[in-house]
């Protein structure tokens, strides 16, 4: 991987390759832990932590980027959106954490390449190709494992995660442009 070029790529890469890392770490606890969340019924506090930190992380880029109501109408449209898919999906809560995970991965991702490349819907088709990729290695180290298995639908899964968490990472950045022309738009 070639040497980052701003400090602030550099800590993007270093937060996705943590939070990967720590995917990839917790694999033969996951199942376990699962099953603690389901037994004690704590995996809709967790959905609703997951959902909390993401409304605040959404509101500080606003604040940040000193947003217009009308953007901040479509963010909550985003937000409502994403509630809406985790909550009606029809997979068990434990197979929703693909959908948190790998939409992180690929926010963290692309916000470190659209660091280094100014074309936006290339940074943003790279980021897609490799959060996709981290999530199959994912699933081949479960074929390894003695309590995990092999599930092509969880790579179906981290692929919907990672196209969502891109998408919407793009999105923000497009809008912001708009608001924000200093903002550099695709090429």
């Amino acid at each position: 991987m070639p040497k980052p070029t701003s400090k602030k790529e550099r800590n993007y890469w270093i937060a996705a390759f943590t939070v990967v890392a720590t995917i990839y770490a917790t694999l033969g606890l996951a199942g376990s832990l699962a099953d603690v969340f389901i037994e004690k019924q704590l995996f809709t506090y967790l959905f609703v932590g997951c959902f909390v930190v993401t409304g605040m992380v959404m509101i500080g880029f606003g604040i940040s980027k000193n947003v217009r109501l009308s953007n901040w109408l479509i963010y909550l449209t985003i937000f409502v959106g994403l509630v809406m898919l985790f909550t009606r999906s029809g997979i068990s809560p434990a197979e929703r954490t693909h959908l948190f995970e790998y939409g992180l991965v690929g926010v963290l991702i692309f916000n470190a390449i659209k660091e280094r490349y100014h074309n936006l819907l290339k940074a943003a088709l790279l980021a897609f190709i490799i959060t996709v990729l981290f999530g199959i290695i994912d699933e081949c180290l479960q074929y390894f494992l003695p309590n995990r298995v092999f599930d092509t639908l969880d790579i179906i899964r981290n692929t919907v995660a990672a196209f969502i968490g891109v998408f919407v990472s793009l999105l923000m950045v497009l809008m912001s442009s708009r608001i924000h022309p200093e903002i550099e738009k695709p090429e």
